[in-house]
Parts: structure tokens; sequence; C-alpha cells
């Protein structure tokens, strides 16, 4: 499972990685475990300076990032996180970066744009959503009957867009928070850049292979908003993958069980007289067995996976609206 950040200098990926890993680590159902201790703690750390109102600097480089995701004891999946420095996307194709980027964007499983909402209605806006644009098409288009992907949008910094300046920041993100659908569909995407998100959701929409979100967030001193939807829209997809994996293993090695057990009961007499006469123990029933547990700790993990796309979907499925935080498309 792998997950891919875009999105321009400055956009808060940084600032949202920080923010969800440190909101996701500490969950005590679906949470996220750092394989690299050194990696989480640096990012625990980044979060905490955010709410004494120090942001990370912009990335230089890029940086992958790998988690376990978890329900409550139960390991579900490992995935990997990308971040790259936002000056990639706008790159020449020659550029090593940028090759890279291109190239991890035909693997991804999930794409997590970032877009700056006080950027809605300006011309500078436009041009770099039209350049983000691109990629997300390039991106969406892989989405089919055999391979599901997931994609969100996420408008950054929403606590700053069309309120009252006298408004503290938690004032300011509080009515974000109350904001209905209503208010994000004549307000957000009725602006310069906001009319042309639209018309791209829209045309995406049709695909039932491309599981689609329009998110807005607000991570500042005061607030930490909208950060659970876009990682619970990206580990959707991949419970859906690993749904899809466990099966065929499940088929697999109910293959191998039959397989096993044919060679145990139609072995030749004179093999059974063999074993009993000679052998301390019979390899053949020995291995037929320890299929058989095989299979059933694989029945146990389809299961447990199962359950959890299940409760994954019910929960997005229940809040999908404007009044939290986002919307499916």
């Amino acid at each position: 499972m792998k997950v891919m950040m875009l999105g321009a200098s400055e956009a808060g990926k940084t600032t949202f990685m920080a923010a969800m890993y440190s909101l996701m680590s500490e969950r005590k159902v679906w949470h996220i475990d750092a394989w690299n201790t050194g990696e989480g703690e640096r990012l625990k750390e980044l979060a905490s300076n955010i709410k004494n109102g120090q942001y990370p600097a912009r990335t230089d480089t890029k940086q992958e990032y790998t988690f376990d995701f978890r329900c409550e004891s139960d390991h579900l999946f490992p995935f990997t996180w990308f971040d790259f420095r936002g000056g990639a996307i706008f790159q020449s194709t020659t550029d090593p970066v940028s090759k890279y980027v291109a190239q991890r964007l035909k693997e991804a499983d999930a794409l997590i744009v970032f877009f700056d909402a006080t950027l809605l209605d300006t011309e500078k806006g436009e041009k770099l959503w039209r350049r983000i644009q691109v990629l997300c098409m390039n991106y969406a288009v892989r989405a089919n009957v055999n391979n599901s992907l997931s994609l969100t949008i996420v408008l950054t910094k929403a606590d700053l867009v069309r309120y009252s300046p006298e408004l503290t920041n938690r004032e300011r993100s509080q009515s974000l928070i109350k904001a209905d659908l209503a208010y994000f569909h004549q307000d957000v995407l009725n602006t310069r850049t906001g009319k042309i998100i639209k018309n791209f959701i829209e045309n995406f929409s049709k695909n039932q292979y491309l599981l689609g979100m329009l998110s807005w967030s607000a991570i500042n001193k005061g607030v930490c908003y909208g950060i659970d939807n876009p990682f619970y829209n990206a580990m959707w997809i991949g419970l859906i993958k690993e749904v899809i994996a466990q099966r065929e293993h499940l088929e697999r090695q109910r293959e191998i069980v039959e397989e096993r057990r044919d060679t145990y009961q139609n072995r030749s007499f004179l093999v059974d007289l063999w074993v009993d006469w000679f052998c301390s123990h019979d390899k053949d029933l020995e291995r037929l067995e320890r299929e058989k547990r095989n299979f059933e700790r694989r029945e146990v993990i389809l299961k447990r996976v199962e359950k959890n796309f299940k409760k994954m979907k019910d929960y997005l499925l229940a809040n999908n609206g404007g009044g939290h935080g986002y919307v499916l498309f």
C-alpha cells in the first residue's frame, strides 16, 4: 500500500503529515505506528511545535515513511507514505526528483493533494491548480475494475478563508466546523479555482473505481481540524486491496490443503506400511495438518480485514457532508 502527497510549496503537506501522525498514533481504535521510531518521534515533535505556533520548514528533499495500520491490537497492513518538496511538481520533466515523483504517481494506491485555500480566488491559485490537475488526471485515469484508487483533495488553511479578520483562529475554525454543505458548494466551489475543481470532480465522480474525497483542514496553534478524514479515505482503499489480497491468499491456501490431502489419502498401501514400521512420525500427515492451520489463520485474517473495511465504509458514508469536513465523490 502506497500513499503519495502532492502540493505546491507551503501548501501545508509537512504540517498535515506531522499533525496526522501525532493524532493517528494516539487513537485507540484505528491507529498507526512508525516502523522507524526516530521518525515517529520527530513527527510528534513537529506536531507539538505547531501547537506552540511554530510551523515546520518547507520540505527540501523527498521523504518516505513506513507505517503499520492497526485496529486496536490487530495488525491490518503496512503502508508507505511519500512526501516531496512542493517545487518538484513544477520542475522540468528531466529533473531527477520530478522523474521520481512521476514514477511514484504511477505506483500510488492513494493520492492526497494539498491546495492552499487562501488562493482559491486568485490568478496564482488557478495556475497552481491547473498544473496539479494534470497530475491528478494522469493518476485518476488509472482507476479501473482491476485497480481501485483513492484521490483526496485537501483545501488547507481553510480557517483563513472568508472570515472576519478580528476573529481568533479558534473562532474562525469553529465557524468552519459548523459549515454546512450549502456553504461548501455556494462559497468554496464558486471561487475562481473552485469552479475548476468542481468540474474536475464532476468528470471523475462517474468512475466507480475511484474513491474521491474533497475535504478541508485547519491546523494552527488553537485548532487541529480535518486531519483524519483524508487519512481514512486512503486507508479505505488499502482495506479494499487487502481484502482482495487476503481472499486470493486464502484460495491458494485452500488449494495447498487439497493437494496435501490428496497426497496423504491417495498414497499406496506400501507407503502406509513403510511409515507404520520405520517412521516415528508421518510427514505427509504433519504437512497436511500444518497447512490446515495456515488455512485457519488466513480465515481469521480475512475476517478481521473485512470487518474493518465495512466499519471504514460505514463511517465515511455516514459522515459524508459539509458539516463533517469532507464530501465524497
